[in-house]
């Protein structure tokens, strides 16, 4: 009985576990012949970044039209393995992992007809095609980011807490920052991930990460963030 308990509290336990920026940096170097969990590797980073190049310059024109930081091209690493049509157990969507719920309220249009001001809902089959085009749902997500970073414009960790936020929601974080909440293990590990990424990417040359199939990248990755 005490074994299979102890096996039963072995995956709460690796779930609970909770990885620093720098744990997270080497998980994403290491060869991916050798792993002994499939939490990342150098070679499959290299594949989605060579994936992230396609939509790099659409991500920046919106990133840049919400005057956010370039670096957050390293979201949908995470999020998405840059799979623009990924659905999550959650069902978000497409690359940034929208969830349909903020489909709707983005894409909720008001207009005035015969003097009354009528809400036109998009369907739900519209918000799945909204979903998985690359550039409506990527266009979602800058919108969304800049909300985020607007509500924590007036602590110092704007950024961090925006991040924070687009995981487990801005009321999470709200209380978590006057002591009534804690964080989710994910959403640590959410955060520490993309502050690798974020790392990697600035640094691929030196790290020796080449995205797949386009090499050129590296020269120009610093000059666009």
């Amino acid at each position: 009985m005490k074994l299979i308990l102890l096996f039963l509290l072995i995956p709460f336990q690796i779930q609970a576990t909770v990885f620093t920026q720098a744990q997270w940096t080497q998980f994403y170097l290491r060869d991916c012949a050798t792993l002994e969990d499939n939490r990342a590797c150098k070679g499959d980073l290299e594949q989605i970044l060579g994936r992230m190049v396609n939509y790099s310059e659409m991500a920046f024109k919106y990133l840049d039209k919400q005057d956010l930081p370039r670096w957050l091209i390293a979201v949908p690493v995470v999020e998405s393995a840059y799979n623009p049509k990924a659905v999550s157990k959650m069902k978000a969507l497409g690359l940034w992992q929208i969830m349909p719920y903020n489909i709707r309220e983005y894409k909720t249009r008001k207009v005035v007809i015969l003097n009354r001001s009528i809400e036109i809902i998009p369907t739900t089959e519209k918000i799945r095609k909204y979903g998985f085009d690359p550039e409506t749902n990527t266009q979602i997500a800058a919108q969304h980011f800049r909300m985020l970073f607007e509500k924590f414009r007036h602590h110092k960790d704007t950024e961090k807490l925006a991040l924070l936020a687009y995981n487990c929601g801005v009321s999470r974080v709200k209380r978590w920052l006057i002591g009534q909440s804690k964080l989710p293990t994910e959403t640590q590990n959410y955060y520490n991930k993309i502050m690798a990424v974020k790392y990697i990417i600035r640094n691929m040359k030196e790290l020796g990460v080449k995205p797949v199939r386009q090499l050129s990248f590296i020269d120009r990755i610093k000059e666009w963030m």
